[in-house]
């Protein structure tokens, strides 16, 4: 049930147009939170009001992690609200001024190995450039989960606040600041935009390659990958990526969807790759139903580690499990995977081993 106090930013807005001051508002709010201390949705409308104003965004931060600790999963709302802080901060820094002494890698919006694949092309601008790499990976709806609930520590960290008092000093202007969003610079194009004039791609690609294969899952993880493959692995296994969920918007965007894979287009490569002697697959799927239809039609030749799907979730597995699909994936031999999915690609440099479309 609603308050009578809506912490809503569009119903803020619309409190502010019956002339209702930033003061009223914020008492209005310090009151709900006298009411309800534990409540993070009455924290996250605070943070929407004081982000309000450049000269309380860190009070805004303050905020958002509040709601933050008061929640028990993921909190999505609050992580778009730091997202924001931090690109207002960023908009108005000095920043962004060769020659570099820094890179501070955010990482806020994206899938799983989107963002990898970013993070290891900015490893090797790093490496190449000699200047130190910080990242900040925050949880967002295609990735619930922080960096290091992932993987090992790979490169220093950054945490919102600290970002926001680097973007407020004037000696900030050496720091190239890289926001990854949906137009962000991916895998090659680092090289492209920063390297090409003084670097070769193929030692720029081997570069790249090595801190793919660098990245160390967490110790749980790693244990749940081995311990799969002691009781299901055999010679010669074949992986299978097929990603559903949102795959086909982003191909139909892109004016691409004829290459989009059915299920029937994946049956049609098992049964050829049956009728050439392999007997045994590993399924990695987002949906459920495409686990099931590939499972009825060729039984007992089929495994797959994720069993459990959530429709109602962006991403229809856990991140976790997800790694886990990706370090058994880059184990086959090769991989039939969808196309124009990241995920796909990232197996295959993972292993070493060839990607193949249905």
């Amino acid at each position: 049930m609603k308050d009578n106090f809506s912490f809503e930013q569009s119903e803020l807005t619309t409190h502010q147009s019956y002339d209702q001051s930033y003061e009223e508002l914020l008492g209005a709010c310090q009151q709900q939170l006298e009411l309800e201390p534990s409540n993070p949705d009455t924290y996250i409308a605070l943070g929407d009001l004081l982000r309000q104003h450049p000269n309380q965004l860190e009070e805004a931060l303050e905020a958002y992690q509040k709601a933050i600790n008061l929640t028990s999963s993921h909190n999505t709302s609050a992580y778009r609200g730091i997202k924001k802080v931090i690109k207002q901060a960023a908009s108005v820094a000095k920043i962004n001024q060769p020659p570099y002494e820094k890179i501070i890698l955010h990482t806020a919006i994206g899938g799983l190995c989107n963002r990898l694949r970013i993070l290891c092309s900015y490893l090797c601008l790093s490496y190449f450039w000699d200047i130190p790499l910080f990242l900040c990976w925050y949880p967002e709806d295609a990735c619930n989960c922080y960096f290091q609930e992932l993987f090992e520590p790979v490169c220093a960290t950054i945490s919102p606040q600290s970002m926001v008092q680097l973007f407020t000093r004037e000696n900030c202007a050496q720091t190239l600041y890289v926001y990854l969003d949906k137009n962000a610079y991916i895998g090659m194009n680092v090289y492209e935009r920063y390297l090409k004039e003084n670097l070769d791609r193929e030692t720029f690609r081997r570069q790249y390659l090595e801190f793919v294969r660098k990245l160390k899952p967490k110790q749980d993880l790693l244990q749940s990958i081995e311990k799969f493959k002691q009781q299901h692995w055999t010679d010669n296994i074949i992986g299978l990526h097929i990603r559903r969920t949102d795959l086909f918007n982003h191909l139909k965007y892109k004016q691409l969807e004829s290459n989009f894979s059915s299920d029937e287009m994946f049956i049609s490569a098992i049964e050829m790759e049956i009728s050439n002697g392999c007997s045994k697959f590993f399924l990695a799927t987002d949906n459920q139903t495409t686990q099931k239809i590939i499972y009825h039609k060729f039984p007992q030749k089929i495994i797959s580690y994720c069993q459990a799907f959530n429709s109602e979730n962006k991403r229809q597995t856990t991140v976790k499990n997800a790694v886990i699909d990706l370090y058994l994936l880059s184990n086959c031999q090769k991989i039939i995977g969808s196309y124009y999915s990241s995920f796909s690609e990232y197996a295959a440099d993972l292993g070493n081993i060839p990607l193949m479309y249905p």
